[in-house]
């Protein structure tokens, strides 16, 4: 009879803390490590994990895609479509940040540290 073990799992106490631990010391340059540390602080005071914010900053440009396709959905319309899913990604952005205390350059960093470092994007899974 095989017996079955359960693994430990640990407990985290900040919504980033496993990031921390599993990510932040793969990043290369210290000051990127300074200043996602000091982003990651703002999002465990709001219980939002990086990962989270990075989703959801995605699936708000993937709402706003979708809006702006419906209204123009043809390849001749591109600069009206460009034009409407950015004002509406524009006021969508800004009371989500406001409400959680990044800047538009805080959210932008954060989601190219996402697109562009393999051990983020491993760690969040793709988007």
């Amino acid at each position: 009879m095989i017996k079955e073990t359960k693994a430990e799992t640990k407990k985290y106490s900040l919504a980033n803390d496993e990031f921390r631990e599993k990510v932040l010391p793969q990043i290369k340059h210290d000051n990127d490590k300074k200043k996602l540390h000091s982003l990651l602080k703002v999002l465990d005071q709001k219980q939002l994990s990086f990962c989270s914010f990075v989703k959801r900053e995605f699936e708000m440009d993937d709402s706003c895609y979708t809006v702006a396709l419906k209204e123009y959905p043809f390849p001749e319309m591109q600069n009206e479509f460009i034009k409407m899913h950015d004002e509406i990604y524009d006021v969508a952005e800004k009371k989500y940040l406001s409400r959680i205390g990044l800047t538009y350059e805080d959210a932008n960093y954060l989601t190219t540290v996402y697109s562009f470092d393999q051990n983020v994007k491993y760690f969040c899974g793709k988007y």
